[in-house]
């Protein structure tokens, strides 16, 4: 057995007994993974089955306000900074939410989360609106709710909280070191006071990132750990794919191995790995190394018309019974 293999198993090992990967190991398993990338997968996916098991699980997301966002975020199509050619519209209607949430649940989803642009929810008209479609979509379907509105306020969570939210998403995106070569109108700092704010109100946080942005294997590393750090269970990872239009339109996205080997990592220190944006060709090398993820955006699973359960299914993971069959 050559070195690297040994380290990788060793760490497994310890992984499996319930120990922890400190900072220093990940960076020797990040080496090592360069070498051996295929048995760095294939052991992840054995702490992956140890501990998740293979069941699928869906959330969906809906756009409810979209466009015009006053943040210059570079790699958004929804800044108001750039010109991305982006659908814009004012917030929708609780009925024609609940109408879509309705739709997601006989599809299969288990979540539903709501999602507009922009920095914050300062008209509050719009915020009580939102509100209102957390109460409807809570009573009338089984789904969770979860929003993405922004950083909010104290009493704003709170509300949300009232009318039946469970959860609140919020991404560091990426390191503190990085975040600045992204976004200069808002600050990681405020990112992480936030996530420390939804917490103490007494709700889930999802937070995760993006790669693909030009961060370092070590950006993504800090990114983890920061997770870790705020003990978040439920991180939501972006395959960047390039906006036309926007300051990273040009950037290529990431290769599908390095993709693997970095989710390696964020998998070591949370708990639920949400993979969203993933095009065909990431996604099919995603399924089939069966590596270790859990959770997938379902409005992004569906291929040349192929049905996204049925789509999971045929790489032999099985998709929670929940909603008609697919």
């Amino acid at each position: 057995m050559n070195q690297d293999i040994a380290l990788i198993t060793e760490y497994m090992d310890k992984v499996l007994e319930g120990g922890e990967i400190t900072r220093e190991m990940a960076e020797k398993l990040l080496d090592c993974g360069k070498r051996e990338p295929y048995f760095l997968i294939a052991s992840a996916d054995r702490i992956r089955r140890t501990f998740c098991g293979d069941e699928m699980h869906f959330c969906s997301d809906v756009n409810a306000r979209s466009g015009r966002c006053s943040e210059n975020c570079r790699f958004c199509a929804q800044s108001g900074w750039y010109n991305t050619g982006v659908k814009e519209y004012p917030l929708r209607r609780p009925e024609e939410l609940l109408k879509e949430a309705r739709q997601a649940e006989a599809y299969g989803a288990e979540r539903f989360g709501i999602v507009t642009s922009g920095r914050g929810q300062t008209d509050p008209k719009q915020f009580e609106s939102i509100v209102e479609t957390v109460r409807l979509v809570t009573q009338h379907t089984g789904l969770s709710v979860c929003c993405s509105l922004g950083l909010l306020t104290d009493e704003q969570l709170k509300r949300l909280k009232e009318a039946g939210c469970e959860r609140i998403h919020c991404n560091l995106e990426t390191s503190r070191d990085y975040f600045p070569e992204i976004c200069t109108t808002h600050t990681y700092d405020e990112k992480m006071n936030h996530i420390r704010r939804i917490q103490d109100a007494g709700l889930d946080v999802c937070s995760g990132g993006i790669f693909g942005l030009g961060e370092t294997e070590k950006d993504r590393l800090d990114m983890a750990f920061a997770l870790k750090g705020r003990d978040i269970r439920s991180v939501p990872l972006n395959i960047f794919n390039p906006i036309p239009g926007t300051p990273m339109g040009e950037t290529k996205p990431p290769q599908p191995l390095e993709i693997l080997i970095g989710c390696f990592f964020l998998c070591q220190q949370v708990g639920v790995l949400r993979l969203q944006h993933l095009n065909r060709r990431q996604l099919l090398h995603a399924l089939g190394i069966k590596r270790p993820l859990r959770r997938f955006m379902q409005k992004q699973i569906r291929f040349m018309g192929c049905p996204k359960r049925r789509f999971i299914r045929s790489f032999c993971f099985p998709v929670s019974q929940i909603g008609i069959p697919g």
